[in-house]
């Protein structure tokens, strides 16, 4: 059980990366005024993917008692 939450973290980071550098074309591509509110959604995207990763690999330490 353990293993699969962290192999399902490194996929959630993983799929983050893409997201990143997705969003890094796309507000290279609008216009500033649009770049702008298109980073904030990409970072408020980002944020949650990696709060999701994080939390995951806090709990396999927590019932490995590593924390």
């Amino acid at each position: 059980m353990g293993s699969e939450r962290l192999k399902r973290a490194r996929e959630i980071l993983r799929d983050g990366h893409i997201i990143s550098a997705g969003c890094y074309d796309l507000v290279k591509r609008l216009s500033p005024d649009h770049g702008y509110s298109a980073s904030l959604k990409c970072l408020e995207i980002l944020d949650l993917v990696l709060s999701v990763a994080s939390n995951l690999i806090e709990n396999e330490l927590y019932e490995r008692k590593e924390v």
